[in-house]
């Protein structure tokens, strides 16, 4: 039985714990503690670790989430800054993480329909490309992870316009890609009905953690899954 310390209680905290008791994981994983405020982390240790909290709390606490966990599966965004210093911390001190800006099995999909998509219109200079994402208005990152994944798997093929961001009512996430000429167009879209796909996702990796060894991205898992059936 994996042992989860779930760190961060709001609306995706609890959802995690939900489905956590599910049937496609009880038997498999447990939420063994909830810490709900970053000050209790000092005393909390455990093998494994799931953090959604924010950006400033994560930034803050990283380097003790290495002391204490060995595993850790990051689904907090907004510290995209300062990733490279980040992980390799995590590299050095001989921890296993999986991060990700979005857990949803189908935005992981999404990306790899983007990267295919991109590579199509490579040569084609008459085509523009333009992101856009909207979420409910708590929303604290803006633009939001995924999308700046998004703009990061284009811009390997494409030259990408600024991101338009969206905070409204209560929308759980869409994020949209248009490839634009003055001919046509072509528009990708994914539409969150809920929080439970990021809340499953998470829990996946928090799953499959303990026979990985090193830092890794949870959409090139995904991508490595889908391709090569690793």
């Amino acid at each position: 039985m994996n042992k989860i310390t779930l760190i961060g209680y709001g609306k995706m905290g609890k959802e995690i714990e939900r489905i956590s008791q599910s049937k496609e994981f009880s038997g498999e994983l447990i939420i063994e503690k909830i810490i709900k405020s970053s000050d209790s982390l000092i005393d909390c240790n455990g093998e494994t670790c799931i953090d959604f909290t924010t950006p400033d709390a994560f930034v803050k606490n990283y380097k003790t989430l290495s002391k204490n966990f060995k595993n850790i599966v990051i689904g907090t965004t907004g510290w995209e800054n300062q990733k490279k210093e980040i992980l390799k911390y995590f590299q050095e001190n001989k921890n296993n993480v999986i991060y990700g800006s979005n857990f949803s099995i189908g935005v992981n999909i999404f990306f790899l329909i983007n990267e295919f998509a991109s590579k199509c219109f490579k040569d084609f200079n008459e085509y523009s490309v333009y992101i856009s994402e909207k979420h409910h208005k708590e929303k604290k990152d803006k633009p939001s992870g995924t999308a700046l994944s998004i703009k990061e798997i284009i811009s390997g093929f494409k030259k990408v316009d600024d991101i338009n961001s969206i905070r409204s009512g209560k929308i759980k996430g869409i994020h949209e890609v248009e490839f634009v000429s003055e001919f046509d167009s072509i528009k990708l879209e994914h539409i969150a009905f809920s929080r439970e796909g990021f809340a499953a996702g998470s829990l996946l990796a928090a799953k499959i953690i303990n026979s990985l060894n090193g830092v890794f991205e949870f959409r090139e898992l995904i991508k490595n899954k889908i391709l090569h059936n690793d």
